[in-house]
């Protein structure tokens, strides 16, 4: 047990406590503690890993039951030596928030914090600013489905540099959501590293807002909505805007169920192709948008690295090709697809030229 250096224990509803004061008494190597599903996580147990494992850099306690005012007391007496954390939201979660805005974790480089999908909470606050402030090293920042808010900034916040190493954001939601483009702003003001933006669900943020973002080398953008959008005013254009951003370092791309009209997806699409090569995108999600199959043939036609598409409940495709995609061989088979229809449409089987002509808008 000495040289054990990860421990992970899932669903386990009795005895953590003494698993976890075995590992503090046998592993003084332990450097990552994940604690899933598990019962009474104790503040005690919490305490005695920590400071006898002084290599811990990692505690993952999703979705398990642990002691009230816990986690605060943790992160006061041990949280400088954490850099990894990943947290389900509890009544305790404003505490914690204010611990690392306070500095707590100054070398933290990952932080995740989730809500279960049945789980209901009240709206979560806090100033982004001073987050920044707290966790200057972070490098990646993950609020899954939580309903939460910014709060006013103050001025001698604004004056600290912000996520100077951020990598990774994930505001993916399926609840409802505060973020907006000035959320956006304030998160990512310094984030010029930035290669992961996922922002699922959050129907605020328009794609001129995200363009106006620092990141030069965005290779993953999300932007699906994964909601009812019956009530919501989402954006006729912009996916263009996008396109051009970061043509040329976008591997992965989500834009399922946005309402950009068909002449913005065809232009969106016409780009990506980059001129009939492109081998850095490697996956496409439009599924619920209104691209027309002559932008998917094109699209294809350039983009050899393809290795996922998702063209489900695309209103103007033809049947049968409406459903997602998986590897080379699948998404040749659905070029072919797409120029069977064509030479039925045009009612011959003559040599069909889709160049860039095709995509004229």
């Amino acid at each position: 047990l000495r040289m054990v250096l990860n421990f992970s224990l899932h669903h386990w509803k009795q005895q953590v406590p003494f698993i976890v004061q075995m590992l503090s008494d046998h592993c003084p190597q332990l450097s990552s503690l994940t604690l899933s599903n598990c019962h009474e996580v104790t503040l005690d147990a919490l305490l005695s890993v920590t400071h006898n494992c002084p290599r811990l850099c990692s505690l993952n306690l999703q979705n398990s039951q642990v002691e009230s005012l816990a986690l605060p007391r943790v992160l006061d007496e041990c949280g400088s030596q954490l850099q990894h954390l990943f947290l389900t939201y509890s009544t305790m979660m404003k505490a914690v928030i204010s611990r690392l805005a306070g500095g707590s974790c100054p070398d933290l480089r990952v932080l995740e914090l989730n809500t279960e999908m049945k789980q209901g909470c009240d709206d979560l606050s806090f100033c982004i600013e001073s987050l920044q402030t707290g966790c200057p090293k972070l490098e990646v920042l993950r609020l899954l489905n939580l309903v939460w808010s910014s709060k006013s900034i103050s001025r001698r916040s604004e004056e600290n540099p912000g996520f100077t190493e951020l990598q990774e954001l994930c505001l993916a939601t399926s609840n409802y959501s505060f973020v907006s483009d000035t959320v956006c702003k304030r998160l990512l003001r310094d984030s010029t590293k930035l290669k992961m933006l996922d922002l699922r669900g959050c129907y605020r943020v328009t794609p001129q807002g995200i363009c106006d973002l620092p990141c030069t080398d965005l290779e993953r953008l999300y932007l699906g909505i994964y909601c009812s959008t019956k009530n919501l005013i989402l954006p006729g254009s912009g996916s263009a805007l996008l396109a051009t951003r970061w043509q040329h370092s976008l591997r992965e791309l989500d834009l399922a169920s946005q309402s950009f009209n068909e002449r913005d997806l065809t232009q969106a699409l016409h780009i990506l192709s980059r001129g009939g090569n492109n081998e850095t995108l490697q996956s496409l999600n439009v599924a619920g948008t209104k691209v027309t199959s002559s932008a998917i043939r094109n699209l294809l036609r350039s983009c050899q690295s393809l290795s996922h598409l998702d063209l489900s409940s695309c209103r103007c495709l033809p049947r049968g090709m409406k459903r997602v995609y998986r590897g080379e061989q699948d998404i040749h088979e659905c070029l072919n697809g797409l120029t069977e229809e064509l030479k039925k449409e045009l009612g011959g089987d003559e040599e069909l030229y889709l160049g860039p002509s095709e995509m004229d808008v």
